[in-house]
């Protein structure tokens, strides 16, 4: 028998009190939070206890845990909450959307950004991040102070000229943002050599079947229509820093900016010598056009005879997701035609999934014998000719279709632009996203597979992309309204889906490794609702309004009392010819003009010959029996009208042969 002294009474007590403390303040913290149904909570919680306690006393080689130390086993638990976490908003959405019906995302209630401030930014930056979501959040709430501003916007005269190239992910943020809080004073170009822009995320999906074109493209068109932007479609050719301009393809002349960002992705690194040998080479990059070379390629399915295969050069997470979504996609039409077989093989020069962990290595291989899917590792290909990969080191390897998805390279130009670049040719920014200056002294920023951020090295992955869209915009706009810049901290951990192609997914995150069906159906949430929110859940902003708006923007300011002194002068500008002209005279004149115009008709769908995503385009149709060609020219007039409102009217001009 133990005696306990009066000391150790009170010991006991002290932590049983301290016990209690910690229980409450825990339980109040998670009373805070919302709760998916009872299903998806016990769910929830057998997972954590299956997949994340039990594997920390009971490590398996299968998911790679018995390679771990203890340390790593408990970061692991940790990694797997923090991804339940966002299981729980998942089945939250997921249920509220079947009473609600409204859109993806929209009814958990939470910025699809919301995250990001503590993720990426540090200190005092954290503040201005939530700030900045806080005030477009507020101009959302707020249609009057939404109103204003871009009323703002459309009566300040122009004093810097922003310039957008390349529509990747990290400008779709930046247009999303520009039309919910317009910069008065800056006019805004995007010059993009694609008008639709795949989301990277879902391009697996789509080449498994499960998302069609549309799902997985974003309409650059319906974005800058919402961000009141200039769409440029053109293929960039150089860009001369001493002169501050964007050189197009073609005769087209070149684009001035004050600042400029470039956002336009990479291309694999032999691309041109692989597909100059043989037309069976298929690149993945630049990814804005793999859909319709994928589409080309399952075209030629009915040609096949026998047994076909088809190699994916490239052993990052990109060309395994390729090779398992083309299995079984391929194997699936196949059997649709009959006859033909398929046979997949994954080459890469190193390791599969050289930079995950152990644990994902181990389940992809798996998978990949699971589905009869050959990986050829330590296979280093120099080029390919008719029909056969040659290797550095003398092995070939023979193939019918082949599917480049190796490391990405800049573009050509990148190299002559003025900016520095690292030793891979990618453009060098810092941590506030700016290129490093050479010569130059306008503001170059860049984002995405083009940009590498020195002393902070990462993977050429979209996920990146859409993290630094908050930041391009963050420092865009402090740059033009002249105020202080944010610094990015990117991921040193990030959450990887790779998609399996048969409904489940590898889900890769620091020291966790594991697999499930359930991932898909998150993966799937996850890209669904990225895509809502620049598309169909882009927010409805208020008309613009008329009274006179105070001289002096954060744009003028910035630019010097030059221009503060411009607008004061010039308060009352004019309105252009069609606000001059009353209405019934401008409908007289509208209705005589009609009169000899021909009319589409309604069953049938004019042609756009030339200049699609432009505002001016070379239009064909038909007119009984007839066929016309026109030059389409579109101009926006403001009208003065009364009551304080100021709408536009769209004029379309026309020349008819």
């Amino acid at each position: 028998m133990v005696l306990l002294t009066s000391d150790d009474h009170r010991w006991k007590l002290l932590g049983l009190g301290s016990a209690s403390l910690l229980t409450l303040l825990y339980l109040r913290e998670l009373a805070k939070q919302p709760w998916a149904p009872a299903a998806a909570e016990w769910k929830i919680l057998q997972t954590l206890w299956c997949e994340g306690l039990l594997k920390v006393f009971f490590p398996t080689p299968e998911d790679g845990t018995s390679e771990l130390s203890l340390i790593q086993r408990l970061r692991r638990v940790q990694e797997l909450r923090s991804m339940l976490g966002l299981e729980r908003f998942h089945q939250i959405d997921v249920a509220r959307r079947s009473v609600l019906g409204t859109g993806w995302g929209k009814t958990t209630g939470t910025h699809h950004m919301q995250h990001l401030p503590t993720l990426v930014f540090r200190g005092d930056d954290q503040q201005l991040a939530t700030d900045a979501l806080r005030r477009s959040q507020r101009l959302l709430a707020n249609p009057s102070e939404a109103l204003k501003l871009q009323e703002e916007w459309e009566r300040t005269p122009i004093i810097k000229d922003l310039v957008l190239v390349g529509g990747g992910h990290s400008h779709v943020h930046v247009l999303r943002m520009l039309g919910m809080e317009p910069m008065p004073g800056v006019r805004v170009t995007l010059v993009t050599r694609d008008v639709e822009t795949p989301y990277s995320g879902m391009l697996p999906g789509h080449i498994a079947g499960m998302y069609t074109r549309r799902e997985c493209h974003l309409d650059l068109n319906i974005l800058a229509r919402f961000a009141r932007v200039r769409l440029i479609h053109a293929t960039v050719e150089a860009i001369d820093v001493e002169q501050k301009q964007v050189l197009l393809s073609g005769d087209r002349p070149p684009i001035r900016y004050d600042v400029l960002s470039i956002n336009i992705g990479s291309a694999p690194k032999v691309q041109g010598d692989a597909q100059s040998a043989s037309g069976n080479v298929t690149p993945v990059k630049p990814i804005d056009g793999f859909g319709a070379r994928w589409d080309a390629l399952l075209e030629r399915l009915p040609e096949w005879k026998g047994e076909r295969r088809v190699l994916v050069v490239g052993g990052g997470a990109g060309g395994f997701e390729l090779a398992m979504t083309m299995h079984a996609r391929l194997t699936k039409e196949l059997q649709k035609l009959g006859g033909a077989t398929v046979k997949v093989g994954l080459v890469t020069r190193s390791a599969l999934l050289p930079q995950h962990t152990l644990g994902a290595r181990a389940l992809a291989a798996k998978a990949m014998r699971d589905k009869g899917i050959e990986l050829y590792s330590g296979y280093e290909v120099s080029h390919a000719d008719a029909g056969q990969l040659h290797c550095t080191d003398g092995r070939t390897l023979s193939y019918d279709e082949c599917i480049w998805c190796t490391e990405g390279s800049p573009q050509s130009w990148v190299s002559s632009s003025g900016l520095r670049t690292d030793e891979h040719g990618f453009l060098l920014v810092d941590q506030h996203m700016r290129c490093h200056k050479l010569t130059h002294d306008a503001p170059i920023f860049a984002g995405g597979d083009i940009a590498s951020i020195d002393g902070h090295p990462r993977p050429k992955a979209g996920v990146f992309a859409v993290m630094a869209g908050m930041t391009l915009w963050l420092n865009l706009r402090a740059t033009l309204r002249g105020e202080k810049l944010v610094t990015y901290w990117p991921q040193v951990s990030f959450l990887g889906l790779l998609n399996l192609g048969d409904g489940s997914c590898i889900a890769s995150k620091g020291s966790l490794a594991m697999h499930g069906q359930w991932l898909w159906e998150l993966k799937d949430w996850i890209d669904r609702r990225w895509m809502w929110n620049y598309s169909e859940g882009l927010p409805e902003m208020p008309t613009v309004a008329g009274s006179a708006a105070a001289p002096g923007s954060a744009v003028a300011l910035a630019a010097g009392q030059r221009a503060t002194a411009l607008l004061r002068q010039r308060a009352m500008r004019c309105g252009g010819c069609g606000a001059k002209v009353g209405a019934s005279t401008l409908a007289q004149a509208m209705r005589r003009v009609e009169s000899f115009i021909p009319r589409q008709p309604l069953n049938k769908k004019a042609e756009v010959m030339l200049g699609a995503g432009d505002d001016a385009a070379v239009v064909d149709f038909l007119d009984a029996g007839r066929r016309f060609s026109t030059v389409q020219t579109i101009d926006a007039w403001p009208v003065l009208a009364g009551g304080g409102r100021r709408p536009r009217m769209v004029v379309i001009y026309e020349l008819i042969n």
